[in-house]
């Protein structure tokens, strides 16, 4: 919209410098001289690309919210659509905090996010960087994303859903081994969100 905004002002510009020019006489009736630049079929409202994307905005949207990395066919067949995530009972000797991931030299432990929050935001914005660095420990937890019991129904079912799906993004990318963990704070729920909420990980 910016692009196009700017492209607007740019042919009012050269209107009036036409307008003044012919009042002066000072050039003739053409537009030379004026470069106005056209518009490209990213910048047209509506315009649909091959793959069925509307431009950058698009994709900056599945970025997100990590579209791009979510499989429509691992999917809890319920109202919640959950991402699904295989449990084999996998239980780690011991355990280190995801803060200390790429620095700790104990790489015969899971990594857990009993953390605050902000402190590993960053998995969710950017999953795919941290594959190499998880999959040299014994496994993994799902990110523990807060579900405060006075946050809106909405902000937890949100939250769920992101520690599953990135649970069920690297168990795709061959995290196998896993474990159930009692982290089961929504309760009454059928299916996605009462069963196995965060689950353990590791490379075959």
């Amino acid at each position: 919209m910016v692009k196009i905004a700017e492209h607007q002002m740019k042919i009012a510009d050269a209107r009036k410098q036409l307008q003044k020019a012919r009042q002066t006489e000072d050039i003739e009736e053409n537009t030379d001289g004026f470069e106005i630049e056209p518009l490209d079929s990213e910048m047209e409202i509506g315009a649909e690309d091959d793959d069925g994307y509307y431009g950058d905005e698009r994709e900056r949207t599945n970025r997100a919210y990590n579209l791009d990395i979510l499989d429509p066919d691992n999917l809890t067949n319920d109202f919640w659509q959950m991402p699904i995530i295989k449990n084999n009972g996998y239980i780690p000797n011991d355990l280190i905090g995801f803060n200390y991931a790429k620095t700790t030299k104990n790489k015969n432990a899971g990594v857990h996010f009993y953390l605050d929050d902000y402190q590993f935001e960053r998995i969710w914005n950017y999953p795919e960087k941290y594959i190499d660095v998880l999959k040299e420990y014994d496994c993994i937890l799902t990110p523990d994303f807060s579900l405060y019991m006075d946050m809106p129904m909405a902000m937890k079912i949100w939250n769920v859903y992101r520690s599953r799906q990135i649970g069920a993004y690297y168990q795709s990318m061959g995290f196998k081994k896993s474990a159930g963990n009692s982290r089961l704070l929504v309760s009454g729920m059928k299916g996605g969100l009462s069963e196995n909420i965060c689950t353990l990980y590791t490379p075959q």
